[in-house]
């Protein structure tokens, strides 16, 4: 009779999400044998899809799903699952819990010239990976020599990185492990000069190659945006990882399916906002007017400086 309650279609929402969820724990190896332990799990599981900028209704469908399809209450439903709930509550609450877009190019380039001039290079070369490799702000920033895969010469191929090193027992915050991204836009050779740069000069090192917390590179983005009038919340290091994907899919320079492979993302549900460009061209046409054309020109004077910096 619980099912029942619930319209056939939610159900089938219910089904999916909640597979989704334990498929991630499973891969987390996280146990979910009890109702305390799918709390805590799935707690966790909603600070992943946050970052990874889904909509809220992949949280509700799954909380409120496992509680009418995998549960047995012995108290009030409102009662249940409290640590799930509360970060719910908070994604709810959060002015960045939309369905993430990204921003437009031009203010990650003009971003990377005020790290620059604010003595931050780290910040600014980590910004421009970040943006051509859809990566998490942590992966890019926990970056070492020894995850940047050369060009190999033989097949004429463009330097990468490697996150979740097998070599090193180490994973990605899904639990992969050896996922490789390339330096391959056409439409960004930038990328490959500025990896391929870094690469030869930091080498194998087992060293952080930015000098920067995630603490520190979340403060330039609100000081930047503070100095130049955006929003608070508009643009920060989580939305870079959507702006790559967002830029490359209106303009038609990725498939979707290559974008959800490059972003490492299991659904295409997680891909699917990409597929309106409504949201991203209804923020940049709100943008202070210094953003409205697109320009290189700060990239390219941040790159000039870049290119010549001692990074060993």
């Amino acid at each position: 009779m619980r099912v029942k309650r619930v319209r056939p279609d939610t159900i089938v929402r219910y089904a999916d999400s909640v597979d989704d969820f334990l498929q991630w724990a499973q891969s987390k190896r996280l146990q979910v044998k009890s109702d305390r332990q799918a709390d805590k799990a799935m707690a966790r599981y909603f600070d992943q899809v946050f970052e990874d900028g889904c909509p809220l209704t992949v949280a509700s469908y799954t909380l409120f799903g496992y509680i009418v399809l995998r549960t047995i209450p012995d108290r009030a439903e409102r009662d249940m699952f409290p640590l799930s709930r509360a970060a719910l509550a908070a994604w709810r609450g959060s002015r960045a819990g939309g369905s993430r877009v990204g921003m437009v190019p031009q203010v990650i380039f003009h971003f990377a010239a005020f790290c620059i001039h604010n003595k931050a290079t780290d910040a600014a070369a980590a910004v421009l990976l970040q943006y051509d490799l859809y990566t998490r702000p942590s992966e890019i920033l926990n970056l070492r020599g020894r995850d940047i895969i050369p060009s190999v010469h033989a097949f004429n191929s463009p330097w990468g990185i490697l996150l979740g090193n097998s070599e090193f027992e180490e994973q990605t915050k899904t639990g992969a492990t050896d996922d490789v991204i390339l330096c391959d836009s056409s439409h960004r050779q930038w990328a490959n000069k500025l990896l391929r740069c870094i690469g030869k000069r930091v080498g194998q090192s087992d060293s952080p190659i930015f000098n920067i917390s995630l603490s520190q590179y979340e403060k330039l983005f609100r000081d930047f945006s503070k100095l130049e009038g955006l929003k608070g919340g508009l643009f920060t290091p989580h939305v870079i990882r959507h702006s790559g994907p967002s830029y490359d899919l209106i303009n038609e320079y990725r498939t979707f399916e290559s974008i959800q492979a490059r972003g490492r993302w299991a659904a295409p549900s997680s891909v699917a906002r990409y597929r309106k460009p409504g949201r991203l061209l209804m923020t940049a046409a709100r943008l202070p007017a210094k953003f409205q054309r697109y320009t290189e020109q700060p990239l390219q004077w941040a790159l000039e400086r870049l290119l010549i910096f001692p990074w060993a």
